[in-house]
């Protein structure tokens, strides 16, 4: 199996929209508004801070680019820490961060004058943990003046998953990892930042086309179905997480709880799209659908797709409590209309390992793109089978493919 595996690239905001804020630390009292640093800082730190991008300067297709509507910030707020055990655990900032007048990609890659720069000032010299977080209510943040209690936030998904427009983005520290700040009269310290994705995003596709010939097969779909159609009637996920850690920390995080999800009707079907096999290899996605058509099984029994992209936590599990893909539905008549047999398909299990990275194909890592290609191919009529590809990485990418 050949996968692409997906490197994250940070970059560019429009210098137009290049924001400043000062701000001082080693305070007992947060406060929730840009303040003027102290005349007495000891120090500035430099912040430039850059969004979730792809930094591939080859010729590409853009299906894996983050859409406006994902790089939608509507809150952005930031933490920082003094490591020193013996400082004062209040002498923290803990601040929302002001918001250009758009939160969205341009300019070029690499342009260091593309990303919204931030001021901070009173730190004493030492060394210290920054976080920033992004889309995350600042009342599950505010009053936060403990690493611990940040370590303690919990996002919780029973009831609402990751949508576009609000997904949730954080920049943290490796586990050891710290910023020294130093005093220095001629320059200030400075840390440049790439805020990731903390939700995975999957492009999810179920195919039924009777032109198509199975793995292994000498048959197509259509010498099995004959006159008949297939309709679905559920397409569930489950051993979706209901909750996870804010912060990572650079170790796989606890989840919590398995819910189940139904999405049939979330999804969209279509009479055309284009499939590419070669991209299996590529990093641009495998099936690209045409235009939305309905769900009018009359018009196209013989072949349709149904396409899904949704925004999930990320999941660490074992192998009994890995991510499913389950099909059920009806076959139909010629003329679309369902007849009394069901078919129920066999789950399948959704991952993708990268030994490099640690990566278990249980695993859904934050900041990780699936795109899962499912063909109706089965074998026989009373149990259903989909021939399931899953491609996936992280989701903003570079090229680089590697077999396993």
């Amino acid at each position: 199996m050949i996968l692409s595996r997906y490197i994250t690239k940070i970059s560019a905001l429009p210098a137009a929209l290049a924001a400043s804020a000062l701000l001082w630390g080693c305070a007992a009292e947060e406060a929730d508004s840009p303040r003027v640093p102290s005349q007495e800082a000891d120090t500035q730190l430099v912040l430039r801070l850059t969004m979730p991008q792809t930094g591939n300067e080859v010729t590409r297709s853009t299906d894996r680019t983050p859409a406006d509507d994902e790089l939608n910030v509507s809150a952005l707020r930031i933490l920082i820490f003094p490591n020193d055990a013996d400082a004062d655990p209040e002498c923290v900032v803990n601040s929302p961060l002001m918001l250009p007048d758009k939160m969205h990609v341009a300019g070029a890659q690499g342009d260091p004058s593309d990303v919204i720069t931030y001021t901070f000032g009173g730190f004493s010299e030492g060394s210290y943990k920054i976080y920033v977080i992004g889309n995350i209510p600042h009342d599950d943040l505010r009053g936060i003046v403990k690493l611990s209690e940040l370590q303690g936030v919990m996002l919780r998904y029973s009831s609402q998953l990751p949508v576009a427009g609000n997904l949730p983005m954080i920049y943290e520290e490796e586990k050891d990892a710290t910023f020294t700040i130093a005093p220095n009269p001629t320059a200030p310290a400075e840390a440049t930042l790439s805020l990731k994705f903390a939700c995975v995003k999957m492009s999810l596709n179920i195919l039924f086309d009777k032109d198509y010939t199975p793995a292994g097969s000498t048959d197509n779909v259509g010498t099995l179905y004959g006159d008949n159609g297939f309709k679905p009637t559920a397409v569930t996920l489950s051993n979706v997480t209901e909750s996870v850690p804010l912060l990572i920390l650079g170790q796989k995080g606890k989840v919590e709880g398995a819910q189940t999800l139904g999405l049939l009707s979330s999804g969209a079907f279509h009479t055309d799209w284009t499939e590419t096999p070669t991209n299996a290899d590529k990093d641009a996605d495998i099936i690209t659908p045409g235009p939305k058509e309905g769900a009018d099984f009359g018009a196209y029994a013989d072949s349709w797709l149904w396409h899904h992209t949704i925004y999930l936590p990320e999941r660490y599990t074992s192998t009994d409590g890995q991510l499913t893909l389950q099909l059920e539905g009806k076959l139909t008549a010629a003329d679309g209309t369902e007849t009394t047999a069901s078919v129920l398909f066999e789950p399948v299990k959704i991952g993708v390992a990268d030994p490099d990275e640690g990566v278990a194909a249980t695993d859904l890592p934050r900041g990780s793109y699936y795109e899962v290609v499912g063909h109706i191919a089965s074998k026989k009529l009373d149990a259903g089978q989909l021939e399931i590809y899953v491609k996936g990485g992280e989701w903003t990418v570079e090229r680089d493919t590697f077999e396993f």
